[in-house]
């Protein structure tokens, strides 16, 4: 999984020294698991282990001798993707949109004011509780490394501020008027607050089409029946799958009738061994099939959020050599979303496997005109039927 100057803990202090990466869309440059594992294994160190948490300190400790400027650079980087980045993308549904960021900077903007307006009343306490979300957030990982899940919490800083803003705002005319008053100060802040309140409404009209299904899919996640999938086609297999190596260590082959993947890596456990995209054009369930033998150590299959940034599921697939495994699993997947095969419990050999059957259909609740409200204390199993 690829993370912004590298999201696991393990090699944070890599992820907090080195340059090395790819460029990723807007945010520059990027560490990545498969570049940190390749580094290890030509080295001969082993994935998650101590020996790799030391070489990954010693590296950062060096750079901080070697090349402070660009450590310094590195950690403005992320304190900016804390303070800047709103990760609403693919995580929860909601549509990346001007509006969106236009709002996202208006409560930027405030904060320091806000701020400001709080210490030069020698309000000390109510300053320090708003900028604690923000603040706790750079401190505890904009020196190492940044992975969004982990400061979401950040933006409460300026949801807090901005009704501070507002005040400050009735107030500033105190200090530059004489006959301002306690009754003018009440009018605007009166004003001020209607204003915002029309511009929530009118946002929040923007997104409600897209809220009423978030609020069908949360109402409805425990109902499913699962059943209904039976009934339904299978969409995609192993010919509709496009494979593509995630690390160079991968030797894989799909049957001339598409009906079997073959691979095998001598990777470390944990590494992904080949990603897919879902090729999804909206949010949808999916029923996955699979059915493979294990020559040589195992397996592990899961899907990625839209972003890269979690596991929506996953499931490890170990045991015996050549011993053949079945299963299904059932997972919401996003806009984006990735199938992974990685590479698990593997021995001096490797790990060599056989999928001999790899399948999936989609399917979207059918809700019958439903509104959410509609759902809270209906009990009754929800059938999926095809996504329109």
């Amino acid at each position: 999984m690829h993370g912004l100057f590298l999201l696991t803990p393990p090699v944070k202090w890599y992820a907090a020294w080195s340059g090395l990466g790819q460029v990723a869309n807007d945010y520059g440059y990027f560490v990545s698991d498969k570049l940190a594992g390749e580094l290890l294994a030509s080295k001969g160190i082993a994935w998650h282990s101590v020996q790799a948490e030391a070489f990954w300190k010693d590296q950062y400790i060096s750079a901080w001798l070697e090349h402070p400027t660009h450590v310094l650079q590195a950690i403005l980087f992320r304190f900016q993707l804390i303070l800047t980045k709103l990760d609403l993308d693919n995580t929860v549904g909601l549509p990346s949109n001007d509006v969106t960021n236009y709002l996202l900077w208006v409560l930027i903007c405030a904060a320091p004011i806000a701020l400001f307006w709080l210490l030069w009343k020698r309000r000390w306490t109510d300053a320090f509780l708003i900028a604690l979300p923000a603040g706790y957030a750079v401190c505890s990982l904009g020196f190492l490394y940044v992975e969004f899940r982990y400061v979401r919490y950040a933006t409460l800083t300026y949801i807090l501020a901005f009704p501070v803003f507002v005040t400050a705002v009735s107030d500033l005319p105190s200090h530059f008027f004489k006959g301002w008053g306690p009754s003018q100060a009440r009018a605007l802040k009166s004003t001020l607050g209607v204003f915002v309140a029309m511009a929530l409404v009118a946002y929040s009209t923007h997104l409600l089409p897209t809220l009423r299904l978030l609020a069908l899919d949360a109402a409805a996640t425990e109902r499913r029946d699962l059943r209904s999938f039976d009934a339904l086609a299978w969409t995609g297999d192993l010919r509709d799958i496009s494979f593509s190596k995630a690390v160079p260590d991968v030797d894989f082959s799909i049957s001339e009738l598409g009906l079997q993947l073959s691979l095998q890596t001598k990777a470390n456990d944990g590494s992904y061994m080949l990603v897919a995209p879902m090729n999804i054009k909206r949010n949808k369930m999916v029923l996955i099939e699979y059915e493979l033998v294990l020559k040589e150590g195992g397996a592990g299959i899961g899907f990625l959020s839209g972003n890269d940034q979690y596991w929506m599921s996953y499931k490890r697939l170990t045991g015996e050599p050549n011993s053949t495994l079945k299963g299904r699993m059932y997972q919401d997947v996003q806009v984006g979303s990735k199938l992974v095969i990685t590479a698990e419990d593997g021995g001096e050999n490797g790990h060599r496997v056989i999928f001999k059957n790899l399948r999936w259909k989609a399917a979207c609740p059918e809700y019958s005109g439903l509104e959410p409200l509609m759902l809270l204390g209906n009990n009754d199993l929800i059938p999926m039927g095809p996504c329109p």
